[in-house]
This record gives C-alpha cells, structure tokens and sequence, in this order.
C-alpha cells in the first residue's frame, strides 16, 4: 500500500474519545481514522455525484483537461 502521512488536529477530548473507540475496537487510532476517512469519501463520492459531474463537465463549453475526480477532491465549482 502507497500511504502518505499527514498531521491531523483534534481537540484533546475528541482525541481522547477517538482513542478509546479504536481500544473498544482492538485496531489503531490511525487505523480507525483511515475507516471513517473512507466511508465518509463513499458517501460523499458516489456514483451518482460522479455521473452528475461529468455530464455537467459535458455540458459546458469549457473544457478541462483535470480528471472529474481530481475536481471533486480539490473542491472546484463546476458554475
């Protein structure tokens, strides 16, 4: 597996709660971090987004030379 580290902030008592769910759930801290990353990412970049996307990319005169999903990732507006 390609990883890439990265620091992430979180109020110590989230933090705290965080490392107790990952003890509850005998995996890392990290681990449960990178379950919830994914699941969330799912959600958010489903099928369906994904074809609204590019169909609106299709739409317009504008042409860009940027994969749909690194738009998506990088937040850009598509108006």
């Amino acid at each position: 597996m390609n990883t890439i580290a990265t620091n992430i902030r979180f109020p110590a008592d989230e933090y705290r709660e965080l490392k107790l769910l990952a003890f509850a759930q005998n995996q890392s801290t990290a681990s449960l971090i990178r379950q919830a990353v994914s699941f969330y990412k799912k959600q958010k970049l489903s099928a369906k987004l994904q074809i609204s996307l590019a169909d609106r990319l299709k739409k317009t005169s504008l042409r860009i030379d940027v994969p749909v999903l690194e738009l998506v990732k990088e937040g850009r507006r598509f108006e």
